[in-house]
């Protein structure tokens, strides 16, 4: 999972599966609270950028 930020709401960040990559609760335990600058944008699968979920 990583953080992204949409070009809809910009102040909204999201979570966004990928392989390969850190657990929900390996992620959260490393930073509490994310920051909103620290945002995560792969080079890689950018077609999936509109199918993101708040993370609410």
């Amino acid at each position: 999972m990583v953080w992204v930020q949409t070009s809809i709401d910009h102040n909204a960040l999201i979570w966004r599966t990928q392989a390969n990559m850190r657990t929900i609760e390996q992620a959260l335990g490393e930073s509490i609270p994310w920051p909103k600058q620290h945002v995560f944008i792969p080079n890689t699968s950018r077609k999936m950028m509109g199918r993101a979920y708040r993370w609410c």
